[in-house]
């Protein structure tokens, strides 16, 4: 059984290092959806002991619900003493998802060498627009931290790199047209008055900008062929627009 006394010592990986990151991806506001977090380590892991902070970017955001483990984590009796809290500040302020696991006795099994996703984060939506998911360390979590086994238990870990990606959060409903990023996913006039102040007044992008590529071009292009898909949809019963959603 690894012991460790106080909060362990954190050195930097004179090898190859280990990583950890977000898995890009879209969220929906009002719906719980996973958001996987990978692990890349050369050696056995008897501690993870990871601090989470969501950032909204340009006003997205979306609260952790739950932490589910997959992939070599699947099974309970890797790093079988599991420990997770969240800390939410009901709003764009930053919120804290801590996701700790040990090695806790002869039965249990470290977490052996690879590269995948072990932890999927499910979140809801709250905010349309881009969040990030960065490291860092807010209590009740502690050093950012992988701590390898070996023989002597010292317990002396590694601060793995880490790499955050962009997610967008969606409407609940994703519906092609829906420029605005309306909760309710209507296409309407007001979806065609964004699209116009984002291609030719503020270049702000719009909260359903993933769903703007309206005459599904390749590549994801938004441009004055989209509008013209648009107008022709809403006013001179043009075909619905079908194209999928994509992030930006």
């Amino acid at each position: 059984m690894l012991l460790l006394v106080g909060v362990p010592a954190v050195a930097q990986d004179l090898g190859k290092p280990d990583s950890v990151r977000i898995n890009p991806g879209a969220l929906y506001v009002g719906k719980s959806f996973p958001v996987t977090m990978a692990v890349v380590n050369d050696n056995l892991i008897a501690v993870i002991n990871l601090g989470l902070i969501s950032r909204t970017v340009d006003s997205g955001f979306a609260r952790c619900d739950s932490i589910v483990y997959i992939g070599r984590m699947s099974s309970p009796l890797v790093l079988n003493l599991r420990l997770s809290g969240r800390r939410e500040y009901n709003g764009l302020s930053p919120d804290t998802t801590v996701v700790s696991a040990f090695w806790a006795g002869s039965s249990a099994s470290k977490l052996v060498p690879g590269n995948d996703a072990i932890v999927a984060l499910y979140m809801t939506g709250t905010h349309l627009g881009k969040m990030t998911i960065d490291s860092g360390f807010l209590p009740p979590g502690g050093d950012f931290v992988l701590i390898p086994w070996d023989t002597t238990l010292t317990g002396v870990g590694f601060a793995p790199r880490y790499k955050s990606s962009v997610i967008t959060v969606l409407p609940a409903r994703s519906v092609c047209g829906n420029v605005d990023g309306s909760a309710d996913g209507g296409v309407d006039i007001s979806d065609l008055t964004a699209l116009i102040d984002f291609l030719f007044i503020s270049f702000t992008r719009p909260a359903g900008l993933g769903m703007a590529n309206v005459d599904n071009s390749p590549g994801n292009s938004i441009d004055i062929s989209d509008l013209t898909a648009l107008i022709s949809f809403l006013f001179l019963g043009g075909p619905t627009p079908t194209c999928l959603p994509f992030t930006s």
